[in-house]
């Protein structure tokens, strides 16, 4: 009898344990799906009013939001650019609603990409050329197009990249991910603008212009710092708008004389005032980030040149430069951007 009293005493400790450790469980284990059970992509717990699974109208699914997802550090010189491929369905998804938003009700879309080039074209070529006669460039049509393919892209993804975080306020606000992704997705919009004009281009200069065809591979490489400098940018303008609203005001008013000063539809040597004012000629060339990349990438694609070498040794650097300075001013105010906003 005290044997078997014994054995059910063990029994009964054995069914508390047990029955303790599954209270224990679920306390610590909340429900699934509710917000206290939730978490940002850094590991920080949500707060338990927030529904992390509204998802703003317009979005594909958001990868950054995840139960178990790794954690995310302030971005350094590396991982601001290399979130680009860590998080690349998130950065898709946003590229792609950005490409539709750009052309929504559009009748004519991706057209719109050549019309606008084409117009600003034929309006300096009947001012310059015919009128003035202030040109005497060979083929001065194909000449301005080669140009803004490059001002173009550059452009639109400043003016488009002021506003990308602020037009996506509420997702900054709710979600921890990786912002820079929001003015990233800007710049490869426009890159797929500027993919068009030149496939559309080149073709033609390579026709026209036979000089062209041994040397218009060697603007294809200086794409890719003038991506990275536009991609620069890009963060510190859609930063800096954030903090300061003026920033977007500032830059639509300082591009128009921005692109009147850049070698668009001229050349800098055939201005008469060159030789008199070497210093000043100096200044607005390599004082302009542009148009080093404007005569780099237009010489081997229209002259049928090779890109001076001064001019690819500068490109590189300018590019190299500002992501470092886009990366150090984006680690300081990104902890900033959601109370801006």
């Amino acid at each position: 009898m005290a044997r078997r009293t014994a054995w059910c005493a063990a029994r009964a400790a054995r069914r508390e344990l047990g029955s303790r450790r599954s209270s224990c469980a679920r306390a610590r284990s909340p429900a699934r799906g509710s917000p206290a059970g939730r978490s940002f992509v850094d590991g920080t717990p949500a707060p338990s009013g927030l529904d992390l699974g509204h998802r703003p109208t317009g979005y594909g699914p958001l990868s950054a939001i995840t139960d178990r997802g790794p954690p995310v550090h302030w971005p350094d010189p590396v991982t601001l650019y290399a979130d680009l491929f860590r998080y690349g369905d998130l950065f898709l998804n946003l590229f792609r609603r950005e490409l539709r938003v750009k052309y929504r009700g559009s009748v004519l879309g991706l057209l719109w990409t050549l019309i606008n080039p084409i117009v600003l074209m034929l309006g300096y070529w009947l001012l310059f050329s015919i009128l003035l006669r202030a040109v005497s460039i060979k083929h001065y049509p194909l000449f301005v197009l080669s140009g803004l393919i490059t001002w173009i892209f550059f452009q639109s993804a400043l003016q488009m990249s002021c506003t990308s975080l602020l037009g996506h306020a509420s997702l900054v606000k709710q979600v921890r991910f990786p912002r820079q992704l929001l003015p990233l997705s800007v710049v490869a919009t426009n890159l797929v603008t500027m993919g068009v004009m030149l496939a559309i281009v080149l073709p033609l200069n390579l026709i026209i212009v036979p000089e062209s065809r041994t040397t218009f591979w060697a603007a294809l490489p200086l794409i890719v710092p003038l991506v990275a400098l536009v991609t620069a940018l890009a963060i510190l303008l859609a930063s800096a708008t954030v903090m300061f609203r003026d920033v977007e005001h500032l830059v639509t008013t300082a591009l128009l004389p921005w692109f009147v000063l850049t070698p668009i539809f001229y050349t800098f040597d055939i201005l008469p005032g060159i030789k008199t004012h070497p210093t000043i000629a100096h200044v607005l060339y390599y004082g302009n980030p542009v148009a080093p990349f404007v005569e780099a990438i237009r010489d081997p694609l229209f002259f049928g040149e090779w890109p001076h070498l001064g001019d690819v040794v500068y490109t590189v650097g300018v590019a190299a430069g500002a992501l470092a300075l886009a990366s150090l001013v984006f680690r300081r105010v990104d902890d900033q951007l959601a109370a801006q906003l």
